[in-house]
């Protein structure tokens, strides 16, 4: 996002060993720590901060195992996430394919749960190791320990900072993603007359969407979307759309603000149709100099912000409209240091 304050210290880590020797320092000095991947998700505060920032960069990729229907593959936290899915993609291997051109590093991929097109990395990862900054020691995490929730993981709920993830191990298939395809995806497909799913034309489709539909961060200041897709419950969901019924508009054969039911009775709704709907869409704001994308209002970019505090101005703006319009609470993806 260009804005926020320095980090006292930086140490840039590539093997355990270097990782552990860093947390040392850090503990000797009584120094607070953030481990920190690409840093594409994370705006640090004006006043930035005041222990070690620590960098991963964990290198790794092996083939661990291949079976009739998976192929079982160790990546180092330190990779590029979208340098593992190009090469998985280039295996033949589905699974992470939908996740294309997500920035960042491996190893927030498991923190934040990432996801994407009806994917998410918790239905790929098989286990991962995770250094146990309280007591030392290297853990392996199976798929079911990690607490995988909508972009969430124990990482970063009630553990965290405990954990710094070293590797993660992704279990990929070799059968093809099916439909149906989020509305994007199938629109594409249609348009290009696709008919074979192969992960290479998902890959395809998903980075052509996104490219389209997002900014560059290299050309205008981003950190991608900000807010979370909503989840309420089943009643929370029903008392929205009796407040507001013309949420149940079916203008182009998709309800005004699309939902998704989920397994557990709790209902996911697209955020970025509460922001539009709560007067964001396009939306600049020369008080603080932020605004929304106009292709995703998800999206919040720095158009000539000068610090954190205009970033978290703007945050709430937004926060309030659409609590005051549909009871909703919107959650930060970003997150927020210092």
């Amino acid at each position: 996002m260009r804005v926020g304050g320095l980090a006292r210290y930086l140490a840039t880590v590539s093997t355990l060993e270097e990782l552990k020797e860093a947390l040392d320092f850090a503990k000797e000095k009584n120094l607070p720590v953030f481990v920190v991947g690409g840093g594409s998700n994370v705006i640090f505060g004006d006043g930035g901060y005041a222990g070690l920032v620590i960098a991963c960069r964990i290198k790794g990729f092996e083939v661990l195992k291949e079976t009739e229907d998976h192929v079982f593959i160790k990546v180092g936290a330190g990779e590029v996430w979208d340098d593992v899915v190009l090469r998985s993609v280039k295996m033949g291997l589905s699974g992470i394919e939908a996740m294309s051109i997500i920035p960042g590093l491996v190893g927030a991929a498991p923190v934040h749960n990432i996801g994407c097109y009806g994917q998410e990395v918790s239905e790929t990862i098989f286990e991962l190791t995770a250094y146990d900054r309280e007591m030392g020691n290297a853990l392996v995490f199976q798929n079911k320990d990690c607490k995988f929730g909508y972009r969430t993981s124990r990482f970063e709920g009630k553990d965290r900072g405990k954990f710094v993830i070293v590797d993660v191990t992704l279990r990929l298939n070799r059968a093809r993603m099916k439909p149906p395809f989020y509305k994007d995806v199938e629109q594409y497909f249609e348009e290009h007359s696709i008919k074979e799913y192969s992960p290479e034309k998902v890959r395809e489709a998903v980075i052509n969407i996104r490219r389209h539909k997002l900014p560059d961060p290299k050309e205008i200041a981003n950190t991608g979307s900000f807010f979370r897709n909503a989840i309420v419950s089943r009643k929370e969901f029903e008392d929205m759309v009796e407040k507001v019924p013309s949420l149940n508009e079916l203008p182009d054969g998709w309800p005004q603000l699309p939902r998704w039911f989920l397994p557990d009775g709790k209902v996911k709704i697209a955020s970025a149709r509460l922001v539009e709907l709560a007067g964001f869409s396009s939306y600049e704001d020369k008080e603080t100099g932020m605004a929304t994308w106009p292709r995703q209002n998800l999206v919040l970019v720095n158009r000539s912000a000068k610090s954190t505090a205009n970033v978290l101005a703007f945050r709430d703006k937004i926060v309030k409209a659409v609590r005051d319009m549909f009871g909703i609470e919107l959650q930060d993806e970003v997150e927020i240091v210092g």
